[in-house]
């Protein structure tokens, strides 16, 4: 017995399951600490690259924490255990002496670190691949840098375009790169430390000069920041080719897919291509000579006029981005511009591109927004807000849902949704599989518009295991309170009634009062070794599995023959779904046949059959019966036989443990006389 509970609390103390985030790290910790440990106070410290993991239990603020844990360390009390890693500690407070119990907290302490670092790991892990993503995302070249300027990482597009390997270049300073000239790992030196700031660089690939616009931006929650290359070298050859002629000019422009133009010193456009006039549905014509304010709608203007003086101001080459609406529609452009001097050196204008990028960011957006449904763990439905039909779904959802994703889309949202109101944004409800049954899940609503059509963007989290825990505490709430009343009411009155009749037997001598203390001492005994098999029953955390009802009904059969007359039918190899509490239900059954049997001879009948995926298992006795107004209430918790004085508390373990193997207990009355009691079981895999 004892070997067993050494097993029992060593598993209880590391099989703690490996958690997902904090807060369930939290919660495991200190409900295996207290239940398992008996321990009173926790708090677990601990920090990696700038993140903290704390849990604190007993404690009022950490710095409470930190002080009991300096304090414990220069005076070592006996019930306390410290546990320190490299990053953290793990402070555990019992109220008594730690002594044997010591490989348990030590043991303990060793699987807390070991998930704090699960945690750690996975979170790295998360970063590198939206590391890994944002750069495959992005076409054009793409360096990630540390602050310092050390080169981290890079993607394909950098690769092809410097001609330079990931194993010469990861790990050395931007600067000392080979492929740069002077003038940009000058530039390079210069940011380093900064990176606030667009700049230009020139590289040389394969006896080739590129130029490339260059904008820094940090990477969400890292240190390290991207540095996305746009290569602008056609454009500056572009501009270099301006002064040819006019002619030349006006018909490399005309041709460009996007809007090119011309604006002299005064902000009027000059030269304007054709992609410009149509855009506006105007005449090129219509537009020489007139400065944006004139042309174009008010916020795009200014938009227009601050981008010119950002690139006077610069005196070179920008990359904007400017939006606006044009005809009712929204715009976005992707513009460059630079100043334009004429030989002398001085200024004549503007020169700027713009490319309509409307399109493509919708697509990118929509390509994340996919990417993001795909990859989420929770269902997301994409919903007309007008009609209710489905218009897009996740993996998830089709999946939890048993649809086809094109059966999905045939359907209304209310054909495989039950919420209350379509008017809060979280709330919980149900989804309804293809099969027609429902699982419970945590719905969050959000609406949205996207080119005049109201949508709406349902996610949905199934809560089918938390509505199951609530619903088991909810249980062992209400078992262990009456475990509570129990050992509260009817051992106390026990204890009353022995203690009247010592009494009674100091003053009178009589023997028999012995008697009937030992029938009492007995009846609490009993009572103990109910109360716990109910607490086991109820506490216990091992799943169902695969059992052989036989051999365990044969053994209970066999302790009680020395009572009863027992006549027993029981096949060989009957398996059941059930756990190692199947002994108590026979156990009980039985012992309710002796107990409640009245008769001389007392007589006990057996069955066992298989019926429809089903075992029976028929008990039977020639007692005096049970009434049918208590055929049910004798299953329920704290009814008591007048007869026999017995909490009844047996039967209403058996009841608890066939509920929980999916089975069923039910009474009828046996001809010509007794009771029989009926237990139906799952049917396990056979052993045969």
């Amino acid at each position: 017995m004892r070997a067993d509970s050494e097993f029992l609390m060593l598993h209880e103390t590391l099989a703690i399951p490996t958690p997902s985030n904090k807060e369930e790290l939290r919660g495991e910790v200190i409900e295996r600490a207290t239940r398992v440990l008996g321990t009173r106070r926790i708090a677990l410290i601990a920090k990696f690259d700038g993140e903290e993991y704390i849990i604190l239990f007993g404690f009022r603020g950490r710095d409470e924490a930190k002080r009991a844990i300096s304090e414990a360390e220069v005076v070592c009390p006996e019930n306390v255990f410290i546990h320190r890693f490299d990053g953290g500690v793990l402070y555990l407070e019992h109220s008594r002496k730690i002594s044997e119990e010591r490989r348990y907290f030590r043991l303990f302490s060793k699987r807390v670190e070991e998930l704090v670092r699960h945690l750690v790991l996975e979170k790295r892990r998360l970063d590198l691949e939206k590391k890994e993503i944002l750069l495959r995302s992005i076409p054009d070249p793409v360096i990630v840098v540390s602050l310092e300027g050390v080169l981290e990482d890079c993607n394909d597009a950098w690769v092809s375009s410097s001609g330079c390997s990931r194993s010469e270049i990861v790990g050395r300073k931007m600067y000392d790169i080979p492929c740069f000239n002077d003038e940009s790992k000058a530039r390079l030196a210069e940011m380093a430390g900064k990176w606030n700031q667009k700049f230009d660089l020139i590289l040389t690939s394969r006896g080739e000069k590129k130029y490339f616009e260059v904008n820094p931006a940090r990477i969400e929650d890292s240190k390290n920041f991207i540095l996305i290359c746009r290569d602008v070298t056609e454009f500056r050859e572009l501009t270099s080719k301006f002064w040819r002629t006019a002619d030349l000019l006006e018909t490399l422009v005309d041709s460009m897919p996007d809007i090119v133009y011309f604006k002299d010193g005064s902000g009027r456009n000059v030269i304007v291509n054709k992609t410009f006039a149509k855009f506006l549905g105007k005449s090129k014509e219509d537009l020489m000579g007139k400065r944006d304010d004139e042309i174009l709608p008010p916020y795009l203007a200014a938009q227009c006029k601050e981008s010119d003086e950002l690139a006077m101001a610069k005196g070179g080459v920008v990359r904007v981005e400017e939006t606006g609406y044009v005809n009712g529609r929204k715009h976005v452009f992707e513009t460059l511009k630079a100043p334009v001097y004429d030989k002398n050196g001085e200024f004549v204008g503007i020169i700027g591109i713009s490319r309509d990028v409307t399109e493509r960011i919708r697509i990118e957006e929509l390509r994340r927004f996919r990417t993001l449904m795909d990859y989420s763990n929770d269902a997301i439905l994409l919903v007309d807000a007008d009609s209710g039909r489905i218009v897009d779904a996740n993996l998830t959802a089709c999946q939890w849902l048993r649809y086809a994703k094109n059966e999905l889309l045939e359907r209304k949202v209310t054909a495989v949704m039950e919420v209350s109101t379509w008017d809060v944004q979280t709330l919980e409800g149900w989804h309804i599989r293809k099969d027609g049954s429902k699982f419970p899940i945590s719905v969050s609503l959000k609406e949205g518009e996207l080119e005049g059509k109201r949508y709406l963007v349902i996610i949905s989290r199934d809560i089918t295991r938390l509505k199951e825990a609530e619903e088991r505490i909810r249980r062992m709430n209400k078992h262990l309170s009456l475990i509570n009343k129990i050992l509260r009411h009817d051992l106390k009155n026990n204890a009353t009634i022995i203690c009247g009749y010592l009494d009674l037997y100091r003053e009178s001598g009589d023997k028999e009062l012995l008697d009937k203390i030992e029938k009492r001492l007995e009846l609490c005994s009993e009572l103990i070794d109910t109360v716990r098999e109910v607490e086991e029953a109820i506490l216990s955390g091992e799943g169902l599995s695969t059992v052989n009802l036989s051999e365990i009904l044969e053994r209970e059969v066999e302790k009680i023959k020395d009572k009863v007359s027992i006549n027993a039918v029981i096949p060989e190899n009957i398996t059941v779904r059930a756990d190692d509490m199947l002994s108590s239900v026979f156990e009980n059954i039985l012992l309710n046949s002796v107990f409640h049997n009245d008769k001389e001879e007392k007589k006990v009948w057996v069955t066992v059959n298989r019926k429809d995926g089903w075992v029976e298992v028929r008990i039977a006795d020639n007692g005096p019966g049970i009434p049918d107004d208590i055929k049910k209430e004798i299953f329920e918790e704290g009814f008591k036989g007048e007869r026999t004085g017995r909490t009844g508390l047996g039967l209403y373990l058996v009841k608890t443990l066939m509920e929980k193997y999916g089975g069923s207990v039910s009474v009828e009355d046996n001809e010509p006389e007794g009771s029989v009691f009926i237990l139906r079981f799952p049917r396990g895999l056979s052993h045969a």
